[in-house]
Order: C-alpha cells, then structure tokens, then sequence
C-alpha cells in the first residue's frame, strides 16, 4: 500500500509528485472493534476502561489517521443472571445494564447473554464432552469463549456493514488532517483494532505499527501455546479470520481438541494462511472481574507496586 504522506507529515520526491494527481487517493478510515463483555458496573469512576480506551488506543489512531477518520463498532451483552467463575473469582456477581453510549460507537449490538447462549448450547456441549481447558472454572470459561466467538463475529457484520455505506473522502493534501492511501485499495478500512470491553490497556498503542506490514499483530507476552487474544491489530484479511472462530471451534470438535483460546487463535490465522507477527511494545492489558476488579496477576505484571503511568496510579489507588 503506497502512502501519499508519511507519519510526520513530510513529503519525499515521489509523495510531491502524487499531489499533482491527488484524485487518485483517498483518507484512509480505521475501524476500532469492541467486543466481550462489560464487567464492570461503571466505565467513568472505576475501573479506568473508557479511559485508557481513549487515551491509549483511540488517541494513536487518531494521531495516525485523523478525528474524522476512526470508526468505533462495538458488541456486547447483557447479562440477566449471576455470574459465577471460581477461575476469575467472581461468585454470583450481578451486572448492571451495559451502556454501549459510553464508548461512543457509531454502532452497536447489546445482546441478551443467555439468549445466545441458548444458540451455543449444543456447539458449548459438544466442545465440553472433548474437555475442558479450564477445569477449574467448571464450563464457565469455556462458556465465556463461546461468548466471545459470538461477540467478533457481530461486530466484525457490523463493521463490514458500515464499510459499504461509508463514502471514502478524497485526499487532497496534507491539510486534510487524514492518511492518505490509493483510492483504489478494494478495502475502505486500513486497520482492525480488536479490544476486549473487560480489559485495560495500560500502555499507548505506538502509530509506527501502521499501516500493517503483515495481516495481524498481537502482543508478544500471554501467548500461551498459541497467541495472545486480548488485543489484535488486523488487515481485513487478518480481521475476517480473527472474527471466524466459532468455525475453529467446529474444527476443533472434530478433531477432538480441547478449546484453549490462545491456541485456537493460532490455529485460526495459520488454517487463514494469513501473516502474523507481534507488537513491537509492550502494551500492557489488565483484564477486569466483575464489581470492577481486576486481574491480580495481570496488575503485578503490567503495574506492579510502583505506578508507572497515570493509568496504574487509578488502578492500584482503587
């Protein structure tokens, strides 16, 4: 993909020339996907989700494509009975009724959790007679995948939706305040971002990892066997597999594998056969429990003691 402006703003030879023929290029749009479960009772006081959303993830995208051009779409569900996890240390947690507004999507799906569940229920049986990965939670985690599966497969519908009503604006020059790519490019979307609604990101996403080099970027650290399924940044081809695995799921029933996320993920871009690779920094994702607490093990890792970042300070403060 040919950019007709670099990052700072400069022009060489060849982006000087492409100004006489700006018609041919267009702003790119970047598309943010939220997707999973709001745990948490509140999004402005505690835990500092909205927040890190805003000044970690959106604020480098923004940065890298201009206010105008990125896009939030976000699924997620509501929850009308306890929830009980003894792997996440949640027993018979109530969730208030989520409100999608605070995140700002330009569109969104809330659905009722045990609603879908019932649609899972013979592909969770089928998954849970091969075994369990997380024997510990007894089914819930499992469950919970399943739930997410569901959660990217809505809001990936949702995004693809959006992209064939939106009218790409054209580029005219580096005053426009957007990142040009040729007009020609067959996807309006630069860049997925995949985030999770029950996990802080600690640290800023860095802009130099756009535009995408390879299909789908996740972080180095969680993998697991597999990759880490917190958060991803994703061409559309990265985007369609990152979004199809409830299909994974089928395949592993088949094969009489147990469901393990981050393995399932890895199988998932390698049977795509699109490329992957990880992000260059850190970034640093703290997953929130249900009545806003958060990963213990995670906030040692990412937060620890000494509070790095303003971020941190509102976690441990809490």
């Amino acid at each position: 993909m040919q950019e007709a402006r670099l990052a700072n703003g400069t022009q060489d030879t060849f982006q000087a020339q492409v100004a006489s023929i700006h018609t041919s290029y267009r702003c790119a749009e970047a598309a943010v996907l939220l997707f999973g479960l709001i745990r948490h009772n509140t999004t402005v006081d505690y835990p500092p989700v909205q927040q890190a959303l805003e000044e970690n993830l959106l604020q480098s995208l923004v940065e890298r494509y201009g206010k105008d051009h990125v896009h939030i779409y976000l699924h997620t569900y509501e929850v009308q009975s306890p929830i009980t996890n003894e792997r996440n240390h949640e027993k018979n947690a109530t969730l208030s009724k989520p409100d999608a507004g605070t995140f700002h999507p330009e569109r969104y799906i809330i659905d009722i959790q045990e609603d879908v569940d019932t649609k899972l229920q013979m592909l969770y049986e089928q998954s849970l007679a091969v075994g369990d990965p997380y024997p510990e939670s007894n089914g819930a985690s499992l469950r919970n995948i399943f739930r997410a599966y569901w959660s990217l497969m809505q809001v990936w519908k949702l995004s693809e939706l959006a992209a064939r009503e939106l009218k790409p604006t054209p580029w005219v020059n580096d005053q426009d305040g957007c990142y040009a790519i040729q007009d020609s490019d067959p996807s309006l979307f630069d860049v997925y971002t995949f985030a999770r609604l029950d996990t802080v990101l600690v640290d800023k996403l860095p802009a130099q990892e756009l535009p995408l080099k390879l299909d789908l970027l996740s972080p180095s650290w969680g993998r697991w066997g597999g990759l880490n399924d917190r958060l991803a940044l994703t061409t559309r081809a990265g985007a369609a597999i990152y979004t199809s695995r409830l299909d994974i799921a089928r395949d592993y029933i088949q094969m009489q594998k147990k469901l393990h996320a981050e393995s399932a993920l890895l199988h998932a871009i390698k049977y795509g056969n699109v490329s992957y690779g990880f992000l260059e920094s850190q970034c640093g994702i703290i997953r929130v429990r249900a009545r806003g607490e958060v990963s213990s093990s995670d906030n040692s890792a990412f937060c620890g003691k000494k509070s790095r970042n303003k971020i941190c300070e509102k976690i441990n403060k809490h």
